[in-house]
């Protein structure tokens, strides 16, 4: 009987680590990134100096660029905030706060903001030898000389009269151009080319924020909306047309003229054959073509990463797919040496590591504000951690204390920072990432619309720094609060839909979550059991999912459920060990493990059952429907198991074999799929580098889930002194269920979850204001973006509590 048993034996079995789903890099791609684009600029920005070096001319260009920036950016950047802060002030004079000395004191400064802006228009004439009309009759003479900046009357009697008429002709150039052009192209100055492309740029910004203005105000269904938004899009426009019209004139200035000169003189010369080119200017045509390669090959590269983008998702799938998943099991597994009998709450910490010694704390301050860049040392932060957690009461899932989330924030700044360089190094540069990540959704289709744009979306765009995230028909500016709802908003439709028999996940036997078997899911809407299409999509979902909790953990958004700490060893190829499973199920280990472990277990076991043991097992819960024939269900641990019994010779192995069964059988392709997925975004390869435990990862996944009201307030800010600051506390503190607490987290900030550093780590710190502007019967309203709660006032605690419960029932943003 112990023949067919060979080679079973589960014990240090590893399983070849499935690639990571990126494009290899061609040679002669690595060619054209070999150099940066800052590197060829600064060669280009070299060669032109050696160019006008030799030809004598570097000390005319340098007084150019003194001129440049005294006259077009000194001054030009004075009248620009004179008038800007003339327009401040009228508006502050004309608003309610206003008082009588300060309206009286009005007239003062605006005179000398004005003063100060039409000083630099007429010190900008004066500089480029335009105009100045004067019109002090006795002393014409003092307009064109720097006693015209002697006196304020004076000034005041000039105007700049060639700057206006540039400004004029700016303004009237491009339509000119575009209804008739005199004289022909040839008789165009440098000068006048500069004022149509200015001015082109002028009406192509006006006339893009007066469209972006006329669209955003239709969608608005209310006047006070509109208004609000007419008046918003108009100083926007505003600014954007001051910015575009300004960066334009500041780029074809008479230095920067230089500039573009030299590098389009070679193209210049080739085409009118035969001229020679210089060695500076074959060099910067060398320069300018490796740059302009370098730009397509970056635009083609990033569009085709999102074209195929779907391709590569699904090709993961397919490897998935072809290898099943098997754990791994520790080395001792099962042992003869067992344990003696524990309960599950002892059992819950027996492989807990012992704690450090004392100045933890210190530590965890020291590497909790090290800069961004720095990494803290490895050894100090395992040690650390492994001293701060703890199990909970579920399933050994931690419930971390502040030390410990503090920890695991430092630990998420270094896999962020490490997934983005592993990534950019597989892609061959930097300049490859994506900056923003921007998905529009709707709220009725949120899970089948997130794992599209986990699927559709390539890994480079999906590890955007910032993110942008809209949820249609609801008015929302993103400044990380819509973020935080949509990562918080699918972990609670996820936690939600394991309860249904169809969910992408089931509850384990410790309330933790794990994969739902795609044959479940069949055999409960009536499919065949052969492969669908039912079957593929389940799959593909479980590996969005996987993508979706790599994001999570990265990105420091946490979701609202809890994975089971086995899957988090799997995430993290670690082997699993008797504690792991005793933890998962309680009572299985106990009737199915420890049972017959024990000196004549099998004996007593095949007593206590009626029929005797052999080498088969049942399914696990979740993998068949609620309610199904576990006991028909049932699978051979080996070839040929349902005839091979179970004796005290091979009960070890059979012990391995059933426990490895119980973990992943019937599930195999579904953890394989989640596990890719993960690694897709965080490769494997980081986390080992990192040194992240299936703890840890558990806490950056899942965030902070105890909410204490001491820690909260301690963290917060507010307006302390007022009654109903003080009645806020007090309801949170006394009066509010944690779920209660966890839904008013969700109102302000727009996650139900901490990060993983706690309450000392949200940003911006929360804070709640009290304002007095509003009648108290109108209900609490919160900025997510700044992690604001503001209430009015109330007339009692018993209101306050009153109208914060009804707040807490909403579901939305206006400003996030």
């Amino acid at each position: 009987p112990h023949e067919p048993l060979r080679g079973m034996d589960l014990m240090g079995e590893r399983q070849p680590l499935l690639p990571h789903s990126v494009l290899p890099l061609p040679t002669l791609a690595r060619c054209v990134l070999a150099l940066s684009g800052q590197q060829i600029v600064l060669a280009l920005l070299a060669l032109f100096f050696c160019h006008i070096a030799r030809q004598g001319e570097d000390r005319t260009w340098l007084q150019l660029v003194h001129a440049f920036f005294e006259v077009d950016v000194l001054y030009s950047v004075g009248a620009v905030l004179a008038c800007m802060a003339t327009a401040a002030i009228g508006m502050f004079v004309c608003s309610a706060s206003a008082n009588l000395e300060s309206k009286c004191f009005f007239p003062v400064v605006v005179l000398v903001a004005l003063s100060v802006g039409w000083s630099s228009l007429l010190r900008i004439s004066q500089a480029h030898g335009l105009e100045i009309d004067c019109f002090d009759k006795y002393h014409p003479e003092l307009c064109q000389s720097e006693a015209l900046f002697s006196d304020l009357s004076t000034m005041w009697r000039s105007v700049p009269a060639g700057l206006l008429r540039v400004w004029h002709r700016t303004l009237c150039w491009p339509w000119a151009f575009a209804f008739g052009t005199p004289n022909g192209y040839a008789a165009y100055t440098s000068w006048q080319w500069r004022e149509l492309f200015v001015g082109t740029v002028f009406w192509i910004a006006a006339l893009s924020g007066l469209l972006l203005a006329i669209y955003v105000v239709g969608t608005r269904n209310t006047l006070e909306r509109r208004l609000l938004s007419c008046w918003f899009t108009f100083w926007l426009g505003v600014f954007f047309t001051l910015a575009a019209t300004y960066s334009a004139w500041l780029l074809t200035s008479e230095p920067l003229q230089w500039l573009w000169s030299f590098l389009a003189s070679p193209f210049w010369k080739l085409w009118n054959l035969p001229q020679e080119l210089q060695i500076e200017e074959a060099l910067a045509l060398t320069f300018v073509l490796w740059l302009l390669a370098r730009f397509a090959y970056l635009s083609a590269r990033g569009w085709f990463e999102g074209w195929i983008a779907k391709q590569k998702c699904e090709e993961s799938l397919r490897r998935a797919l072809e290898q099943p998943f098997r754990a791994d099991l520790e080395q001792g597994f099962a042992a003869p040496e067992m344990p003696t009998p524990t309960t599950a709450a002892e059992g819950a910490t027996a492989d807990r590591p012992a704690a450090c010694a004392g100045g933890d704390d210190g530590m965890v301050d020291k590497l909790a504000g090290a800069p961004e860049g720095d990494d803290p040392p490895q050894p100090q932060l395992d040690t650390l951690f492994s001293s701060a957690i703890g199990d909970s009461a579920e399933g050994g899932v931690p419930s971390p204390t502040r030390r410990t989330a503090r920890v695991a924030e430092v630990r998420r700044k270094a896999l962020a920072r490490a997934c983005r360089q592993h990534l950019a190094e597989a892609l061959g540069s930097e300049e490859m990432l994506s900056e923003t990540f921007v998905l529009h959704l709707r709220r009725e289709s949120l899970l089948e619309e997130t794992w599209r744009a986990m699927v559709e979306r390539p890994v480079s765009e999906l590890l955007a720094p910032r993110s942008v995230v809209v949820f249609e028909g609801e008015e929302g500016l993103d400044s990380g609060g819509v973020t935080r709802d949509w990562f918080d908003s699918v972990g609670r439709a996820l936690a939600q839909g394991s309860e249904e028999a169809g969910g992408l996940l089931c509850p384990a036997p410790d309330a933790t979550l794990m994969p739902r078997a795609v044959a479940a899911v069949r055999r409960e809407f009536g499919a065949g059991e052969g492969e669908d299409a039912g079957s593929g999509d389940h799959l593909l979902a479980l590996l969005a999912f996987g993508r979706f909790a790599a994001l999570a953990a990265v990105s420091g958004r946490s979701v609202p459920l809890t994975l089971s700490l086995v899957i988090c060893k799997y995430l993290l190829r670690l082997p699993v060990n008797m504690d792991d499973v005793r933890r998962l199920d309680p009572e299985f280990f106990r009737l199915r493990v420890e049972a017959v472990l024990q000196p004549g277990g099998v004996a007593a076991v095949n007593e206590a059952v009626g029929t005797p043991l052999t080498f088969t097992a049942a399914a696990a819960p979740g993998r068949v429907p609620s309610g199904g024939e576990d006991a028909k269900c049932e699978e051979d641990l080996v070839p040929g198991g349902s005839a091979i019994p179970v004796t005290e010779s091979n009960k070890v192995q059979y012990v391995r074999l059933l426990c490895e069964a119980y973990l992943c059988g019937g599930v195999r392709r579904e953890i394989q799929c989640l596990l890719q997925g993960f690694w897709d975004i965080l490769p494997l390869a980081v986390l080992q580098e990192q040194g992240v435990g299936p703890r840890e990862l558990s806490v950056l996944i899942s965030g902070v889930q105890e909410l204490d009201p001491k820690q909260w307030r301690a963290h917060s800010r507010g307006s302390l002194g007022d009654p109903v600051h003080s009645w806020f506390w007090e309801v949170v503190d006394e009066e509010l269920s944690p779920d209660e607490r966890s839904l008013l987290l969700h109102f302000a900030t727009g996650s139900s979850r901490l990060p993983p550093g706690g309450f000392a780590s949200l940003r911006p710190r929360f804070s709640v204001d009290v304002t007095d502007g509003q009648s108290p019967d109108h209900l609490p309203h919160a900025h997510t973006c700044v992690n604001k709660l503001v209430l009015h006032s109330y007339v009692s605690k018993d209101q306050l509590r009153e109208k914060l419960l009804v707040a807490l029932s909403t579901e939305g943003f206006a400003f996030a």
